[in-house]
């Protein structure tokens, strides 16, 4: 083989190496690149269709120097079109979810109780969601941001939104909320100031709480936290069971059926003590030695958790996840 043979063989490796680590070059976005592109482009906040198929992407081969400024342009099409369409059915979806909450609310009012506790128990929500679904449907401040289009995107932004009274604050909400709005931004929209010290028992969705049950432990006894989350499990089940239980049945006491409202009451639970208490048991647990190699925890710590788990989401226990 002559010395001219292996130059060929060898400059080919050299060129095709070359065009590897070109290709690996990739050019990178820049906020401010896409930033002017989204401007031109803008998401139509009118959208009310899901786009469900797979997001196109045109193609790139940074490698070809004759493509150069088509692979730019493409760079940014196919960004943009994971964007768009990200973008486009987030839109949809807060819309999706205001009007899950206005028509659970059309519901309670215009269905029986029988009936409607019969839709309640077949939507795939729990009791809970459904009580703060129901408090964004009846707000029409939630209405009147849905119809132009400025309702924020998150649910837990619209129940805060729907929990202001005071015509003045929801001025300054119509005024200042965007598709994009979070609840921090309504408390600085209120110009609100966080309490330093807040409630034990904290209550979601009543406006005027009256405590009249606790539930306590003996802190002079030995006490185990996963003892106290299954309690308030059960609890948390036995009370909205049976308060739906009594307000679908017609009581007979009352004149008419308008002063037969149903009566609220939540379960509220100090989070604060049940974190110290289960910081303290793992903290425990920890010190125990044995641990397994594969798990890193001892066989104590595993039944905690194995218990934990049960307790807090029993489909997936059984599962073995």
């Amino acid at each position: 083989m002559t010395n001219t043979q292996k130059q060929t063989k060898f400059e080919a490796l050299k060129e095709k190496e070359k065009k590897i680590v070109k290709s690996l070059e990739t050019p990178k976005l820049t906020p401010e690149k896409v930033e002017k592109y989204i401007q031109t482009f803008p998401i139509n906040v009118m959208t009310n269709s899901l786009q469900t198929k797979t997001v196109d992407r045109n193609p790139i081969n940074w490698s070809d120097d004759s493509k150069s400024d088509a692979n730019k342009i493409n760079q940014m099409k196919n960004w943009y079109n994971y964007y768009q369409q990200i973008e486009n059915n987030l839109v949809v979806g807060a819309k999706a979810i205001f009007l899950i909450c206005r028509d659970l609310y059309d519901a309670s009012r215009n269905l029986t109780p029988n009936d409607f506790d019969l839709l309640k128990s077949k939507v795939h929500l729990s009791e809970a969601t459904i009580s703060k679904y129901m408090i964004i449907g009846k707000s029409t401040t939630c209405r009147e941001l849905f119809q132009l289009n400025k309702l924020p995107e998150s649910w837990t932004t619209m129940y805060k939104i729907a929990k202001v009274k005071e015509p003045k604050d929801i001025q300054k909400i119509k005024m200042n909320v965007n598709l994009g709005s979070t609840a921090e931004d309504i408390d600085v929209f209120m110009n609100v100031v966080k309490k330093t010290l807040s409630p034990l028992y904290e209550y979601e969705n009543l406006e005027k709480p009256k405590d009249f049950i606790r539930v306590a432990y003996d802190e002079n006894t030995t006490f185990d936290p996963n003892a106290l989350a299954l309690l308030k499990r059960e609890v948390e089940k036995v009370v909205y069971k049976k308060i739906d239980e009594f307000n679908s049945q017609g009581k007979g006491y009352f004149l008419t059926k308008l002063e037969e409202k149903p009566i609220k009451v939540e379960v509220a639970t100090n989070n604060k003590t049940l974190k110290k208490i289960y910081d303290k048991a793992t903290a425990f647990l920890s010190t125990i030695k044995g641990k397994d190699k594969k798990t890193k925890m001892t066989e104590s710590m595993s039944a905690f958790y194995k218990t934990k788990q049960e307790i807090e989401n029993p489909v997936l226990a059984k599962l073995g996840a």
